[in-house]
């Protein structure tokens, strides 16, 4: 809730600074007359039950889920559940990097754009059907990103109608879930996702489409750089095949990456940045380093400035 309330300081849509929960979620609009939680409290600020994730997401081998990289089900609270999947993408899509004026870092640019992976994961879970128990799906294929939202666009609503301007004209279906993405600056004005997920896409040139089955609502990205490999991108390090940097797991992915920005990555740089765990740290990269990926480098396993870094062009 401390979260939620800077970020609504930063976008001006939070007046006064955290006080105490009660007050918080009464200016939300979510307690009920009677003083309990609404289900809009629960799903924004609480961890769901491990039996019901609010999100998976998976890395797919190919265009279809025969075979699965990896699969993670979360159950976080809302923000912290978009900036999960929000991290899941990007670091699991390719990326260039943009230089600047000299002394200036370089800007990472994913191949699909931040801000459309964000509004679609908000998109999902603000307008879900949460009367089933079926988690969003977020789903990075070799040459898409795909959305899924349990349920349909309410009777007499369609995509079609927010892509013409408008915003459906009917009631929200969870309307304190969308007040606290608002109120976060997490989303605009109800009924423009999906417009501004368009307009993030054609400005980069990525082709955004969207589909309807049974039960779902699935909004997907296409990526632009898919078959482009490893070796034909030069922030990439050249020693790591396409084929094999694509069957690396996340933590894998984002130790190469950093051993390639910054020169070197330690396990405690690691750890910080991939949301995991010390000893899960360590493991990633004595097996980076069993594979020649990586190279350690230090006087002693109990050497306090020990790294790891790519090997050498020789």
């Amino acid at each position: 809730m401390r979260d939620f309330v800077e970020l609504g300081l930063q976008a001006g849509r939070v007046n006064d600074g955290f006080t105490n929960v009660s007050d918080i979620l009464r200016r939300l609009g979510v307690i009920a007359p009677d003083g309990a939680l609404t289900n809009a409290a629960a799903v924004a600020f609480y961890k769901a039950p491990s039996a019901y994730p609010g999100m998976k997401l998976g890395l797919l081998a190919g265009n279809d889920k025969l075979d699965i990289f990896d699969l993670q089900q979360e159950d976080l609270p809302l923000i912290q559940l978009l900036k999960r999947a929000e991290f899941f993408v990007v670091s699991n899509i390719r990326r260039r990097f943009v230089f600047g004026e000299p002394g200036m870092q370089r800007r990472e640019i994913p191949e699909i754009p931040r801000e459309a992976v964000r509004e679609g994961g908000a998109n999902a879970l603000c307008h879900r059907d949460y009367t089933t128990g079926t988690a969003v799906e977020v789903n990075v294929y070799m040459d898409f990103v795909e959305v899924v939202s349990p349920g349909l666009f309410p009777e007499g609503d369609a995509p079609e109608n927010h892509l013409a301007g408008g915003d459906g004209g009917l009631e929200q279906r969870n309307p304190g879930i969308a007040q606290a993405l608002f109120r976060s600056g997490t989303i605009e004005q109800y009924g423009t996702g999906i417009p501004r997920i368009k307009r993030y896409c054609d400005a980069e040139g990525v082709k955004f489409s969207y589909r309807q089955t049974a039960n779902t609502t699935a909004i997907r990205f296409d990526r632009p750089g898919a078959q482009v490999s490893i070796e034909e991108n030069a922030s990439m390090p050249k020693h790591i095949g396409a084929a094999k940097y694509e069957i690396l797991d996340e933590a894998e992915r984002i130790a190469i990456t950093l051993a390639t920005e910054r020169g070197r990555v330690t396990r405690r740089e690691l750890s910080e940045t991939a949301g995991i765990g010390k000893m899960k740290a360590v493991q990633t990269l004595k097996t980076l380093a069993s594979k020649g990926a990586l190279i350690w480098m230090g006087k002693s396993q109990n050497d306090p400035h020990q790294y790891y870094c790519l090997p050498s062009n020789d």
